[in-house]
């Protein structure tokens, strides 16, 4: 049973792509409805394209990364550390996450709130962690 429900929440979503803008991990999608705030969009393909500063992010680079930069004018949308979540919904802070079946292993990792559909605890592996989908 453990097995089977990591098999169903691990499972990495074909359809969602990730976007970095200053640090902060959002997706294409929450951009590409905020056209009117982006100066320009990089988009690599491939993992192995990615420049030094975006590595750390390899693991979201499946379907490509892009890496959004916003007009001067335009601040960032709210974000908060995935520790952040976690201690908010009664996890340990370090608790990996697990967003569209992408694990974040880095708690420290903050995410763009206008990305999150829905929030959900579940147990995988013994333990709790959140489960977050995204807006389409």
């Amino acid at each position: 049973m453990v097995l089977l429900s990591c098999i169903v929440f691990c499972q990495k979503k074909s359809d969602v792509k990730f976007a970095i803008c200053n640090d902060v991990v959002g997706t294409v999608h929450m951009f590409d409805t905020g056209k009117k705030f982006v100066q320009s969009i990089q988009v690599y393909k491939q993992s192995t394209n990615l420049p030094q500063h975006l590595k750390k992010y390899e693991y979201l680079a499946d379907n490509g990364l892009a890496e959004v930069k916003l007009k001067k004018q335009y601040g960032l949308s709210d974000s908060m550390s995935l520790q952040e979540f976690n201690i908010q919904n009664g996890i340990s802070q370090n608790t990996p996450v697990l967003i569209e079946g992408y694990k974040f292993e880095n708690p420290a990792t903050h995410i763009f709130s206008d990305i999150i559909d829905e929030i959900t605890t579940e147990t995988l592996e013994g333990r709790k962690i959140l489960v977050i989908t995204t807006k389409k």
